[in-house]
């Protein structure tokens, strides 16, 4: 399992999440924890799996498939992911979606990364991704304190 978040991301970062973590309805430390998991912040991020780059690649902080972006409705090339507030919103609107879809956060992460439930999900989603993330989570709701509903 990779390591604990050591701090916030930067404050404009940081101000995107919020903004997109509350017009989707998803908690700002889990909209942290997966751009962290994802990309530790980097916002010119971009997934070199080979498995990744055959479905149009996965780009910025929260690693959004070209693919799901544009099926979630994003128009124009794949470089806009890379714009911080089209990637969060994007993965804000995607988790959303997968959270009133499974209704648990738990799996809305699984699916996330797998596209399916924590019970139908690979053995790598099971035992890697979600604990990473759900570890995050809890270091972010540490960080953010009294701030962790703003």
């Amino acid at each position: 399992m990779r390591d604990v978040p050591k701090a916030l991301p930067a404050d404009k970062i940081l101000s995107i999440m919020r903004e997109a973590s509350s017009a989707y309805h998803v908690p700002l430390d889990l909209v942290l924890a997966v751009a962290w998991h994802e990309s530790r912040f980097k916002v010119r991020a971009l997934a070199t799996d080979p498995r990744d780059i055959a479905r149009g690649g996965s780009y910025g902080l929260m690693q959004m498939s070209y693919q799901t972006a544009q099926g979630l409705g994003m128009q124009g090339p794949p470089s806009n992911l890379y714009s911080p507030k089209v990637n969060v919103t994007f993965g804000c609107m995607l988790l959303s979606q997968l959270f009133k879809r499974f209704g648990v956060w738990g799996d809305a992460v699984s699916g996330y990364n797998s596209g399916k439930p924590l019970s139908k999900a690979p053995r790598s989603t099971k035992e890697n991704y979600v604990p990473s993330v759900m570890k995050a989570r809890d270091r972010f709701i540490e960080l953010l304190g009294s701030d962790v509903n703003q």
